[in-house]
């Protein structure tokens, strides 16, 4: 999604003489950084009434910003429009990832968690970093993988994101970074970002294979690309992973076109 930033990490790796990188992709999965109503839908779930007095209540409703009684309730505030996204409404759906299908009754802070480690695979795909240096990624190794998915959500959090991860490094950490409740925020730049590439982006999906193939609503697009919808609404990320997948089809629509055509 980031060539640019991937072409310069790649130069500075080379330039350096790097050969192993380890990174922390993956960490807000394995460690549970989504923190909210969904961890306490799990205790629930686990514990029945109980979780009615547990510290993970008012914990969540304070992290969130809301009252216990709608924590309870499950009311989460919701965008004004719930279709804000514009795939198609008749768009086909694929069958769960084996992970979800095998466990069925997994609370949802749960089922987050694994889509999160499953959306982790494709942090080892080819890439320009990965052609000068043995990219690595410790936190998504089996065995990290395996002990965090066996703790329950609230055991993970602790009342807050990744708790449980702050309170065993908190030796290795500055309090700033300990306590910490945000890495950072890119909103801002991907947005800008999007809003000076809409001369583009705007053919490219409205008149793109997934739009052609009913997989995105070409109406919802038209309105979602605009300047003014993104001041308003944003979803800038539902934007760039739609860009992103339109180019992947784009490009091996080619290859195998050309495929096709090299063939006896």
């Amino acid at each position: 999604m980031d060539p640019v930033n991937d072409g310069i990490a790649a130069e500075r790796l080379e330039a350096l003489g790097i050969e192993t990188v380890l990174t922390g992709k993956g960490g807000d999965a394995v460690f549970f950084q989504a923190f909210g109503e969904e961890v306490f839908a799990d205790l629930r779930q686990r514990r029945g009434l109980r979780a009615l007095v547990s510290s993970t209540l008012p914990a969540v409703a304070r992290w969130e910003g809301r009252s216990i009684f709608s924590v309870v309730a499950g009311r989460r505030a919701r965008p004004s429009d719930p279709q804000a996204g514009f795939l198609a409404p008749d768009a086909p759906t694929l069958a769960p990832h084996p992970w979800l299908e095998a466990a069925p009754t997994i609370g949802p802070a749960k089922r987050l968690q694994i889509v999160g480690m499953l959306d982790g695979a494709g942090f080892s795909a080819a890439s320009l970093q990965t052609r000068v240096a043995d990219i690595r990624h410790p936190l998504l190794s089996q065995p990290v993988m395996e002990a965090c998915l066996a703790l329950p959500a609230d055991v993970l959090t602790l009342g807050r994101d990744r708790g449980l991860a702050r309170l065993a490094f908190a030796a290795r950490l500055t309090p700033q970074i300990a306590t910490r409740r945000s890495k950072g925020d890119l909103t801002a730049y991907y947005g800008r970002l999007i809003a000076r590439s809409l001369d583009v982006l705007r053919p490219w999906l409205l008149d793109g294979e997934l739009v052609g193939r009913g997989l995105i609503d070409r109406r919802r697009a038209d309105q979602a690309l605009s300047a003014e919808q993104l001041i308003w609404r944003g979803g800038y990320r539902d934007i760039m992973v739609a860009a992103t997948m339109e180019s992947w089809l784009r490009t091996w629509r080619s290859r195998l076109e050309t495929l096709g055509r090299s063939s006896p």
